[in-house]
């Protein structure tokens, strides 16, 4: 496990014992079937919501150390899993590294009434700096919609990025990856803290993935997946 920082450690035990990885038969929003669905949102406790947090917070932390991205003032989360996330990470930011972020979402459905019909939390500005926070990138259909909503408000923002909990390396008849694509058209890079065959990995080294779960997610990668760069 030394080849791992506990960063990925923490997160894919964090999945496991949260009861995030479930097994079964999904149809995913890109269409593909798949015998694995990993669900964030399981993760809803306060013990549970601070560790995954201090995961998004220590990547964005180490991405902006590092010069991959500029340290943002703004933490974007897409409706609705994207919300408790980008609010976790703002408070393990503070309390972590001391450094003060806002957060914010778009509402799916405008209010009709009050200040605040449009956004959750704080609305970005043209001089944000901003980071959206999800958990997958599967269609980009979400990430787009982030995009818009973002610069629907703030024309001169700059979205530094995105930052994904799982890279689920899936690919279509092409050979892209949905992330990709989003590059291409958007030059907004996607990070992730774990991409699945890590997960795969140090699940299985744990001892809390079974033989039987990590086959079964094994064979779904070998139909549709791609190597991680």
């Amino acid at each position: 496990m030394s080849n791992y920082d506990e960063n990925k450690i923490i997160l894919a035990r964090l999945l496991v014992a949260g009861g995030a990885l479930k097994f079964g038969e999904f149809t995913l929003k890109s269409g593909l079937p798949s015998p694995y669905f990993i669900d964030f949102g399981e993760i809803n406790d306060g013990p549970g919501l601070n560790a995954l947090g201090s995961c998004f917070a220590n990547r964005m932390f180490t991405l902006s150390e590092s010069g991959k991205i500029h340290q943002p003032d703004y933490l974007f989360g897409p409706a609705y899993k994207g919300i408790a996330l980008a609010a976790a990470t703002a408070m393990q930011l503070a309390n972590q590294y001391g450094i003060k972020v806002c957060y914010g979402s778009a509402r799916k459905e405008e209010k009709k009434h009050g200040e605040r019909a449009r956004f959750i939390g704080a609305k970005p500005k043209n001089s944000s700096r901003i980071l959206v926070l999800d958990d997958v990138f599967t269609t980009g259909e979400t990430k787009e919609e982030a995009v818009a909503d973002i610069y629907s408000e703030a024309p001169e923002a700059s979205i530094e990025g995105i930052i994904i909990g799982i890279d689920r390396c899936e690919a279509d008849k092409e050979g892209s990856t949905a992330a990709e694509k989003f590059l291409r058209k958007h030059k907004i890079q996607t990070f992730s803290i774990l991409v699945i065959y890590e997960f795969i990995d140090i699940s299985y080294k744990l001892g809390i993935l079974s033989d039987e779960n990590k086959a079964r997610i094994e064979g779904h990668l070998a139909k549709y997946g791609v190597k991680a760069n």
